[in-house]
């Protein structure tokens, strides 16, 4: 084989490979098809990464912040493909408090066990304290959260760590180290670490080239040894609406109501029901936008739209949402259906929307993408007629939110304090590279 032949091989994966029933490639693979890996090995804001292995299983979770369902859980085999299983939270507690956003707050840097034949997860609340969960099944269904101790944690020092992680022994007696690392709007992405040991007993993390003992993060590394291989598999992202339930990379900024969508309204669809905004000009605070964390440095997510609003000013459309966010989509006005792109700056600290461009359009169908690339730049460009996109709007630099990294989704909403609305129907989401997709 030529010195271009792994490169080419993780190459061929990356673009082609795509697990039953997805219709677009895959944007981040960390397997790399040939025994090793690349870091990172999940590509998406699971910060503040735990992980436990149960026999030959491997279960992580993460922080969830405001996001519900919280606590993910992911499941792997080899340490290096992970599936997003299920949530430990489907709602935060307490209720009342996570009927609306709290940005920033909620479930931080949980650690996951498993004990007595029973899975255990420990997180606190930095305002209300420590609180448990477990089940049987880390798939299906955990407990009620309980409050095992009250108290009120105290966001007052210069010192930024140290910061979360998961050291894991396999079955073959390796020793494994999990971690994240910060990248701005695309959240804190996890890495994957060998971890040895010095002649003192203490721990090397990474590799150590020079031998001083001092380790360093490695960018490819050969896979953990864990008996046998496994499939490549990554959390999902696409989405056809096709299920009786929501994928489970979608969460909600806030307790979820059963009354903001149907999947069953019309068939293969997900349609949102408009609800009202929080606020004149801004869905900072709005409860029901659905989104997902990013997956990939690069990547393209193009959806298909049909309108049917019932009053002036109500709006659907494809958001980049963070402390800054952008998004496009149709509003109705006075006379007309209006294509439009709006972005607000500094909307954690009451910035509100302005459009960026915008065009009166005859038709409620329309197909609406954003081309996300390298350091979080994102274009936005729509189609009328499902074949020609055209670009709108120049580039919007994106931001993290609190706590969390940019997402993507999708919404509907009315102005406040509308007693009317209509709907927005999405027949697909669907992820993909940012060449070479079939969209």
């Amino acid at each position: 084989m030529s010195r271009y032949g792994p490169a080419l091989l993780w190459l061929l994966v990356v673009l082609t490979l795509a697990a039953p029933g997805e219709l677009v490639p895959r944007v981040w693979v960390a397997d790399r098809g040939d025994g090793t890996y690349r870091n990172p090995i999940i590509h998406a804001d699971y910060s503040d990464p735990d992980v436990v292995r149960v026999a030959d299983d491997y279960y992580m979770t993460a922080s969830s912040f405001t996001c519900a369902p919280g606590l993910p859980i992911l499941h792997s085999k080899d340490l290096v493909n992970w599936e997003l299983i299920g949530h430990a939270l489907p709602r935060q507690v307490p209720e009342d408090v996570f009927a609306a956003p709290q940005h920033g707050k909620g479930c931080w840097a949980p650690a996951i066990r498993h004990h007595d034949g029973k899975f255990w997860i420990y997180y606190p609340d930095p305002d209300y304290g420590l609180y448990v969960v477990t089940a049987r099944d880390p798939a299906g269904e955990w407990s009620r959260p309980v409050l095992v101790k009250a108290g009120r944690g105290l966001g007052d020092t210069d010192v930024n760590g140290p910061h979360q992680g998961a050291w894991v022994i396999t079955q073959t007696g390796e020793h494994w180290f999990f971690h994240f690392q910060d990248k701005g709007p695309y959240g804190r992405v996890v890495h994957l670490e060998p971890m040895t040991w010095r002649p003192d007993g203490w721990p090397v993390m990474g590799a150590d080239p020079d031998g001083d003992g001092t380790g360093e993060p490695v960018e490819t590394f050969r896979k953990p040894d864990v008996g046998r291989r496994h499939p490549i598999a990554v959390p999902a992202t696409s989405d056809e609406f096709d299920a009786p339930r929501l994928g489970l990379q979608w969460q909600w900024q806030a307790n979820p109501r059963d009354e903001w969508l149907s999947l069953s309204a019309a068939p293969g669809t997900l349609r949102l029901f408009s609800r009202p905004a929080a606020a004149p000009g801004t869905i900072w605070s709005v409860p029901h936008l659905l989104l997902q964390k990013w997956p990939a440095p690069e990547f393209v997510v193009t959806t298909s739209l049909a309108f049917a609003p019932a009053v002036e000013g109500e709006a659907a459309g494809l958001v980049i949402f963070g402390r800054d966010y952008a998004w496009l989509g149709l509003q109705r006005t006075d006379t007309s259906l209006r294509l439009t792109l709006r972005r607000a700056v500094d909307a954690d600290t009451g910035g509100v929307e302005q459009e960026v461009a915008g065009l009166a359009v005859r038709q409620p169908n329309v197909q609406l993408r954003v081309a996300i690339a390298a350091g979080g730049r994102c274009r936005f460009s729509y189609s009328m007629d499902g074949r020609t996109f055209t670009s709108i709007g120049g580039e919007f630099a994106a931001r993290p939110g609190v706590w969390i990294g940019a997402k993507v989704g999708l919404f509907a909403i009315v102005p406040p304090g509308t007693a009317r609305s209509g709907h927005a129907d999405w027949a697909w989401f669907r992820v993909g590279p940012p060449a070479n997709h079939p969209f």
